[in-house]
């Protein structure tokens, strides 16, 4: 089976979870790269997980291999991230909340066009993310 490329942005408290449901408990997914402003971050992940690679936002959004962008930016990088990722062809799963501003949330639907989008929800019991389920929806 071929796991679909996964990059983390965002290093921070959070991407642990994320970090080890990924590269541990997923087995249809492949974190490959990961990036963070704060190199130290970086280097404490690949520490942890040396088959990801360090890598910068844009190299990420470059590589054909990463499919699916995880945006674990601090709340102000939320809506600008994920933007680029949509904007260069990737699925993005934002960290919550996607946008601080009424009209930064208007800005999102507009730049999907008439792409589709991967939706997943995602639980939380007991620090331990399940994924529930998957859809794809038309934007608009």
């Amino acid at each position: 089976m071929k796991k679909t490329g996964v990059a983390i942005v965002g290093c921070g408290n959070i991407s642990g979870i994320y970090f080890k449901n990924l590269c541990e408990v997923f087995n249809n997914v492949e974190v490959k790269a990961c990036a963070d402003l704060e190199a130290e971050r970086v280097a404490a992940k690949l520490e942890e997980y040396p088959e990801v690679k360090a890598a910068t936002l844009e190299e990420i959004l470059a590589d054909p291999e990463i499919e699916i962008v995880v945006n674990l930016t601090t709340p102000q990088g939320h809506a600008p991230v994920a933007m680029q990722v949509i904007e260069a062809g990737k699925s993005v799963h934002n960290e919550k909340p996607l946008v601080l501003t009424r009209e930064e949330g208007k800005t999102v639907p507009e730049g999907t066009g008439e792409t589709l989008r991967a939706v997943e929800l995602l639980e939380y019991y007991g620090g331990e993310a399940r994924r529930i389920t998957g859809e794809t929806f038309p934007s608009g």
